[in-house]
C-alpha cells in the first residue's frame, strides 16, 4: 500500500468522524473544544512544546509549529473578502479533510489543526465563522477563507439528547433491515 502510515491516519479520522458526525456531535462546540483540546495535550505530551503565551496570537503560533512539523508543504496567507485567506499546499491527510468536511457538514471537523484553534480561540471568547473551503485533490491545494470573531455567548453548548436517540432509531432500523434480508433469503436444500 503507497503510504500506509498517511492511509492509516486518513482512516482513522474519517472513521470516527462518520460515527460522531452520524449523531451531529461535532454540531456542539463544546465537543469540538474539547477534542482540539485532547489534541493538543496529546501532541504536547509527545513533543510539540506548544507553549501558549495567552494571547490571540497562540493561533498563529499553533500554526506554524504544525507547518514546521510537516503538516503542510507551505501555506500562504492574504486577506479575503472577509476575514483572511489560508491556501494550503501538500497538507497533511488532504483526501481525509475532503471526506469528513462532505460528510460532516462541520468545517472544523474536516482537520485537527482547525480543531486545536477552535480550542484556543475558545478560550480567547473568541470562534472562528468559516466563509468558504475548497478542495483541489489534482494540485493538492485546500483554500479556507474564514475569520476568527467575538464568540456568541447566548448559544446552548449541551448535547441534545433527542439528536442522540434518533440518530440510535436510524441505527437500530438500518440492523433490522439487514436482519430481514437475510431471514427472507431463501435456505440452501441439503444436499
Amino acid at each position: 500500500m503507497n503510504d500506509f502510515r498517511t492511509r492509516l491516519y486518513e482512516a482513522l479520522l474519517v472513521a470516527f468522524g462518520r460515527v460522531l458526525a452520524k449523531y451531529n456531535i461535532f454540531a456542539e462546540g463544546a465537543v469540538l473544544r474539547d477534542v482540539g483540546k485532547e489534541i493538543v495535550d496529546y501532541l504536547n505530551a509527545h513533543g510539540l512544546d506548544f507553549t501558549e503565551h495567552g494571547d490571540i496570537a497562540d493561533l498563529s503560533r499553533l500554526t506554524d509549529l504544525f507547518i514546521q512539523n510537516g503538516f503542510a508543504g507551505s501555506v500562504e496567507v492574504e486577506p479575503a473578502p472577509r476575514g483572511t485567506r489560508y491556501i494550503w499546499h501538500d497538507l497533511y491527510g488532504l483526501e481525509a479533510y475532503q471526506q469528513l468536511h462532505e460528510v460532516a457538514d462541520n468545517p472544523f471537523l474536516s482537520c485537527p489543526l482547525n480543531l486545536c484553534l477552535y480550542y484556543i480561540a475558545d478560550k480567547h471568547g473568541k470562534t472562528m465563522r468559516l466563509h468558504s473551503k475548497t478542495f483541489d485533490l489534482e494540485h493538492r491545494l485546500t483554500v479556507s477563507d474564514y475569520e476568527v470573531v467575538d464568540k456568541e455567548t447566548n448559544n446552548p453548548s449541551a448535547l441534545d439528547a433527542l439528536v442522540v436517540e434518533n440518530a440510535r432509531l436510524v441505527e437500530l432500523s438500518h440492523e433490522r433491515e439487514i436482519l430481514y434480508k437475510h431471514q427472507a433469503a431463501p435456505m440452501p436444500l441439503p444436499d
